[in-house]
């Protein structure tokens, strides 16, 4: 009979029956965020309905398909005289960009050039009276 050696490792045995299956990857929860376009975005439809000018100068920065800074949008905001960057939806929009950045759970499609026309008219009328 073989005598015991503290210093050789032992043998293990064969282990029977079946090998585990490896766990799947648990998935993540909620729903998908998709980077969106600027103007599909909240702060970017609204600019593009309520500051033109302001929209246009922002894609010009960042490009067609880029994703402007918030506090990109914040400075310009600041320097411009458009009344709509005081008002409470503005702050409320930007916030909200501030946090989620370019994803929407419901991404608004550009407006018609019919709203567009209609959005400015208003705007025209608020500045005469």
């Amino acid at each position: 009979m073989a005598t015991f050696n503290p210093y050789k490792p032992q043998k293990k045995g064969k282990k029977r029956g079946r090998k585990p299956k490896p766990k799947p990857q648990a998935k993540k929860r909620g729903r998908k965020r998709i980077l969106r376009r600027f103007d599909e975005v909240p702060l970017g439809y609204n600019l593009r309905l309520n500051a033109p000018l302001e929209f246009d100068l922002i894609m010009q920065v960042v490009g067609s398909n880029g994703v402007p800074d918030a506090d990109l949008v914040e400075a310009i905001s600041y320097s411009s005289k458009n009344p709509y960057f005081r008002t409470v939806d503005f702050r409320r929009v930007l916030i909200l960009y501030r946090n989620e950045g370019c994803y929407a759970e419901h991404p608004k499609r550009p407006p018609k050039p019919q709203t567009i026309v209609a959005a400015i008219n208003k705007r025209k009328n608020m500045m005469k009276g």
